[in-house]
Parts: structure tokens; sequence; C-alpha cells
């Protein structure tokens, strides 16, 4: 079982599962199997955070309905979303007529190349440009530091990756602590505002939920 702080217990205590994916994509659940968990651990929120390209492999229209229609059948709230990676160009990969149906956008740094200046450069300008863009939208920095962390550089550049936390809450953004990958790291997590900090399961399956957190503090 995950270890979990003081800070993600009273967070666990609003009944918010942030971030779980579907068979949509990689994931093992359908949406409404991950509502029918939902409730069975007294969860009164799910955010869905499905994987999305510009050019999606799935029927984007029946992700989104399915989550609306679950989420009054179960009366459980179900909050719509995608997780776009970072493109070198600073854009992420989702079209702007999507972003217009989800209320949650989270900006993820998988498969970007192995260039430090460009990572950084891109991720600015990415944050930049969907914050004045989409002010409506919840923008939320996932698994931060993933990049770095699979580079070998989280601590390395512990400087600049501190920086960089800091720069995305000035602009408006969230950081996910994210337990699947250990993002952000307990030694770095206090330089967040709380209010700024959401708990992220990132869970694929229902053997991740379990894996990354305790049941009993999520109810």
């Amino acid at each position: 079982m995950a270890k979990w702080s003081k800070y993600e217990q009273k967070q666990t205590a609003v009944k918010h599962l942030f971030h779980v994916h579907t068979k949509f994509t990689d994931g093992s659940l359908t949406v409404r199997e991950w509502f029918e968990v939902a409730r069975s651990l007294g969860i009164d929120k799910i955010t869905f955070l499905e994987h999305i390209r510009e050019n999606p492999t799935y029927d984007v229209r029946q992700y989104l309905d399915e989550i609306e229609f679950c989420s009054a059948f179960f009366n459980i709230k179900g909050v719509k979303g995608f997780e776009a990676k970072l493109l070198p160009d600073g854009f992420l990969d989702v079209s702007a007529a999507m972003l217009g149906d989800v209320e949650v956008l989270g900006l993820a740094e998988h498969s970007f190349p192995s260039d430090l200046k460009l990572f950084i450069d891109s991720w600015r300008r990415a944050v930049v440009r969907y914050k004045s863009e989409y002010p409506c939208l919840e923008i939320v920095w996932v698994h931060p530091g993933l990049w770095l962390k699979k580079q070998g550089k989280l601590f390395e550049m512990r400087e600049i990756y501190e920086k960089m936390l800091y720069e995305a809450v000035a602009s408006g953004i969230s950081i996910e602590k994210n337990l699947r990958y250990n993002l952000v790291p307990d030694e770095v997590e206090h330089i967040i505002p709380r209010e700024k900090l959401v708990i992220g399961v990132d869970a694929h399956s229902l053997s991740d939920l379990a894996s990354l957190c305790n049941y009993s503090q999520l109810t």
C-alpha cells in the first residue's frame, strides 16, 4: 500500500477519484465499471483523463456521452477530461474542437524527444498558450516531471524542476500528486499550495487502484 501524507488523507475525504483510464484506450475497465467501483467505495466524484490524440483512435463522442449518462444514472459526478501529450512545437496533441467538450485537460510528457532545452521551452509555450486560450478549462500538469524522471535527471535538475512547478502554479495550472509515479516527490511537495495540488491515481485497472491506495482512506 502507498504511504499517504496527512494532506493526501485530507484530500481523500472529499471522495474524489482523479485520473482514471478506460477501455477506450489502455485501461481494462469501461466507463460504467469505473462508476460501479466509485459507488462501491463511496466516491462522490470521478475524473476521467482518457488519452487523446489530434486524430483519436476511438469514438470520442461515445466516451463523453457514456460519462454523462453514467453520471446521471449513478448520481456520481463524472468529470470529462483528456490527457494530451506535449509536442515539440509547444502544442498538445489534441484538436481545439475537442477541448470545448471537456472540463479538465491533463498536460502530459509522454514520448518527448531527449532534449532538455526543447522540453522546457515547449512546456513553457504550452502552459502559456493553453491557459490563455482556454481560461475556463481546468488544466492539470499530470505526473509532473515524468520526462525528467525517465531521463534520470529529476534530482540532478531539481532546481529547474522546482522552478517549473512554481511557474505552473503562477500561471493558474494545478499540479497532480501522481501516486503511480510518485510525482511530485514528497521532498518537493511542500512548495505547491494545497489548493493547487490534486491527488491522482492514474489507474488503468482495479488492481492499479488497489496497489496505489488504501481503500479505507478513500471511503
